[in-house]
């Protein structure tokens, strides 16, 4: 039971696994405070969410593991609801050292590509085409009480609403010429931003046509107007895909894909969608972006070449 809700019956298996768990979860938000005092386990729930190899630390508790398996086998819709649940609990914690990540999850953070902070986990999140679990996550980031993000937190907000994102992007101006954005939050608002679009940029459910090709030149023709040191985070998104190709790296900064060690063979293990993806996003960033991203083409072309 928590709060004024509770959920009972004879055999929690008899209940839809992720119907249970989104239901469990909504009366957990209910108690914020609750799930704040245990925020260890919410963040390992977080991690087992991203990858279900992950056994569960400290999980005592038998009843709290049928929970669990029953969501063996959840899909990308019932994971999008489940994870969406789940970060809206992460967002009502009143401070951001609750959001702090456990030593045995550690490797799950590195293993999935992020640097070991809930922060990152977020900013990867923003990155998936799906609203709602992109709204949670920054609900969460909001969490940190960064100045330079949740001052314009309304703005991103409605850049991730699909209903708004074009007019949001035509009046949300980021030029330093025109200063909408002050100069000393640039450096902290920009990434979130660029997290944000870039699932506008990777999203292939338009099918490839004309509403695909509009979204993409609308994003790269807002994200003309930074400079070439405010777009390193994009091309760190865009060779994300090829970071397993580093022997003995993890990391996917831009520094790592100018090491010698970038490995051929590996090139293989990239799934083909991905590459396509990549090969799509590409001339579509030195179309529209040109001369914004020369800094950065020694290492846009390495994976470039392995694909030949």
């Amino acid at each position: 039971q928590f709060g004024n809700h509770s959920i009972a019956g004879p055999s929690l298996k008899q209940t839809s696994g992720t119907a249970l768990i989104v239901e469990l979860l909504k009366c957990i938000e209910n108690s914020a405070f609750v799930a704040e005092r245990n925020c260890s386990d919410v963040v390992s729930m977080l991690f087992w969410l991203l990858d279900r190899t992950l056994e569960f630390p400290g999980c005592k508790s038998e009843k709290y593991e049928e929970i669990m398996s029953c969501l063996g086998g959840i899909g990308r819709k019932q994971w999008a609801a489940v994870c969406s649940e789940l970060l809206k609990v992460m967002a009502k914690f009143r401070k951001s050292k609750s959001l702090s990540i456990t030593t045995e999850c550690a490797a799950v953070a590195s293993r999935w590509g992020c640097t070991q902070t809930v922060y990152e986990i977020m900013l990867k999140l923003l990155t998936r085409n799906q609203t709602a679990v992109q709204r949670s996550a920054l609900d969460v980031i909001k969490v940190f009480g960064i100045e330079g993000v949740n001052l314009y937190f309304d703005n991103l907000a409605r850049v991730i609403d699909p209903v708004s994102f074009r007019d949001e992007l035509s009046c949300f101006v980021v030029n330093s010429s025109k200063g909408v954005v002050a100069s000393e939050h640039r450096s902290t608002m920009l990434p979130v931003l660029i997290h944000i679009l870039f699932s506008r940029l990777s999203d292939r459910r338009a099918g490839g046509g004309a509403s695909l090709h509009s979204k993409r030149s609308a994003v790269l023709t807002f994200l003309g107007g930074l400079s070439s040191d405010e777009l390193e985070p994009l091309v760190e998104l865009m060779l994300e895909p090829f970071a397993h190709c580093l022997k003995n790296r993890l990391d996917v900064s831009i520094q790592t894909f100018a090491h010698p060690s970038f490995a051929l063979e590996e090139m293989k293990t990239v799934p083909g969608g991905r590459k396509m993806g990549y090969l799509n996003c590409l001339a579509s960033v030195w179309k529209q972006l040109g001369a914004s991203v020369a800094p950065w083409n020694v290492q846009l072309v390495k994976p470039l070449l392995c694909l030949l």
